[in-house]
């Protein structure tokens, strides 16, 4: 005796159209595992696509377009910044009138309440007194590793 033929109960409206459709499933999936998941399932790759973030200033030193000092001693000037994307060495090219000025930068790792690590890079360039560079622009290009960019630069008055 079955289930559905005891004391004369019938089988609710739309069941039996219900077991085709869950015979019809696992007969698709008997079928696809017996031909090694030939077909059975279609997937698609998507590329991902993520734009590279510039350096960040982070607001140290001199702001941009202020207007930078130079005097008989000379001048260091310096800047802070952070690649958003990666953790990376950044590169600073300094640049004032025709001469370029290289300096090593520094890496900062600085925790925050939360304990994530932020890594900053400070660089910093001596400037010689040299009259001739007066009303020239000190400039600095800041580049990530992945190729992303960042220039600033300052008015400089030699006294």
């Amino acid at each position: 005796m079955t289930p559905t033929s005891r004391s004369g109960r019938r089988l609710p409206a739309g069941s039996s159209h219900n077991r085709l459709v869950a015979w019809g499933i696992l007969a698709w999936h008997g079928g696809c595992i017996i031909l090694g998941n030939l077909g059975c399932f279609v997937t698609w790759s998507i590329p991902l696509i993520i734009e590279n973030e510039p350096p960040v200033l982070e607001g140290k030193g001199y702001e941009p377009g202020e207007l930078i000092t130079i005097d008989s001693a000379g001048l260091v000037a310096w800047v802070y910044a952070s690649d958003p994307d990666a953790d990376g060495t950044l590169l600073f090219i300094w640049q004032l009138g025709s001469a370029l000025l290289v300096d090593e930068p520094q890496r900062h790792a600085v925790e925050d309440e939360d304990g994530n690590i932020n890594v900053y890079w400070r660089d910093t360039v001596v400037l010689p007194y040299d009259a001739d560079d007066d009303g020239e622009r000190l400039r600095v290009e800041i580049i990530d590793p992945d190729g992303g960019s960042l220039e600033i630069s300052w008015p400089v008055e030699v006294l």
